[in-house]
C-alpha cells in the first residue's frame, strides 16, 4: 500500500536526522540574500512555505523579523522549529498541513518556497498552488521560489519531481506576477553532491 504525502513526509522526518538531509543548509545564505533585497519592513508578514527542520525562520529573526510562519505537511518538522524558537522565548506560527489545503493567515508579505513547487507533478496540482499564492501574497508582495533546473535531479527523498527551466517557471506562474530576478545555484548536499536549482524572486503585481 502506497503511503499518502503526509505518512512520506512524517517518515522522512522521523528516521533522517536533519543534519544529514540533502536539502540541509546550516545557514540558508541564498535565501537570505535575495528576501534582503526585498527591502522588507520588520514587521512585515513571511511564510517560509515547506520549512522542514529550516534554520531561515531563526536567521529572520535573528535580522529583526518577529511575524513569522513556517508551513509544513510534517507535524514533527514543525514541532521541531517551534521547540527551538520556544527555547529561546521566541514565538512562530506552525501549520503543519499540506499547503494546497492549508488554512492560511494571509495576506503575505513574503512567500518563501525552497523545494516545494517541485514536487508537484500533477497539472491540478500545479495550477491549484500558482492559485493559491496568487491570493495570499498581497499586491507588491514577494514570491520567493527554489525549484530544481531542467538539468537537477530528477527524484528527491524517493518522490518525482517536475524541474524548471526560467522560461518554464515565468510560464508557470502566468501573468500574476513579475519576474525580478533568476540565478542558478548549485547546491552540496551533505554528501557532497551536487544539486541544480533555479532560485527566483518574483513580485505580485
Amino acid at each position: 500500500m502506497l503511503m499518502d504525502k503526509k505518512e512520506h513526509w512524517e517518515a522522512v522526518y522521523e528516521k533522517k536526522v536533519f543534519e544529514e538531509s540533502s536539502w540541509y543548509q546550516k545557514v540558508p545564505k541564498d535565501s537570505l540574500h535575495i528576501i534582503h533585497g526585498c527591502n522588507l519592513a520588520f514587521e512585515s508578514k513571511i511564510i517560509d512555505v515547506g520549512s522542514g527542520e529550516s534554520f531561515l525562520s531563526d536567521e529572520l529573526f535573528n535580522l529583526g523579523y518577529s511575524n513569522l510562519t513556517a508551513l509544513d505537511i510534517s507535524q514533527k518538522a514543525i514541532e521541531r522549529i517551534q521547540k527551538r524558537f520556544a527555547e529561546k522565548d521566541r514565538k512562530i506560527e506552525g501549520i503543519a498541513e499540506d499547503v494546497l489545503n492549508a488554512k492560511l493567515n494571509g495576506p503575505y508579505d513574503l512567500w518563501h518556497d525552497r523545494a516545494v513547487f517541485h514536487f508537484l507533478t500533477v497539472q491540478e496540482e500545479i495550477e491549484k498552488y500558482v492559485d493559491i499564492i496568487g491570493k495570499e501574497i498581497r499586491p507588491g508582495g514577494y514570491f520567493f521560489v527554489a525549484t530544481f533546473a531542467h538539468d537537477g535531479p530528477e527524484k528527491c527523498s524517493g518522490l518525482s519531481v517536475t524541474r524548471y527551466s526560467e522560461e518554464n517557471l515565468v510560464k508557470t506562474l502566468g501573468t500574476r506576477f513579475n519576474k525580478i530576478e533568476c540565478s542558478h545555484v548549485e547546491h552540496k548536499t551533505p554528501n557532497e553532491k551536487v544539486q541544480k536549482f533555479i532560485f527566483c524572486l518574483f513580485q505580485h503585481k
